[in-house]
């Protein structure tokens, strides 16, 4: 199971990276990120949160994704709405390519992230995916 859900998130992980080369995010890591501190803004954190058996060779996992595009008064390179977008989008092109045995990944509902001190505009938004991995998948968008 671990193995899989690697899989899963390294799928997640290449689908993602290619904003840092289109240059909509500056790093893609596998960590939790924080607006107030993070040097190297717009910045995405993936990072496995649970797992659970929900039957014979099915599991279901949550991943946290965590957009920041705002630290210490800086600027966004690109809107947090416009992020959130690009990152759902990355998801569906992971699910397209995806055999459905490696595992799927639903779509995260955000949660904006404010800090007054810094700015009255989200600082940031996380999420949680939800991952089927193994036989009769029950995710769908």
């Amino acid at each position: 199971m671990a193995n899989r859900l690697d899989n899963v998130l390294d799928g997640l992980e290449t689908e993602l990276a290619e904003l840092v080369t289109a240059g909509d995010l500056r790093q893609v890591v596998r960590r939790l990120v924080n607006p107030a501190k993070e040097a190297e803004v717009p910045i995405l954190g993936l990072l496995p949160s649970s797992c659970r058996a929900i039957g014979q060779g099915r599991w279901e996992a949550t991943a946290i994704v965590r957009v920041c595009t705002r630290a210490r008064n800086t600027s966004a390179d690109a809107s947090i709405t416009d992020l959130m977008a690009q990152v759902v989008g990355k998801i569906r092109e992971y699910n397209a390519k995806s055999n459905s045995n490696a595992g799927t990944a639903d779509m995260p509902r955000f949660d904006l992230w404010y800090d007054v001190r810094i700015s009255q505009a989200p600082v940031g938004a996380w999420g949680i995916v939800r991952i089927s991995i193994g036989e009769d998948l029950l995710i769908s968008e």
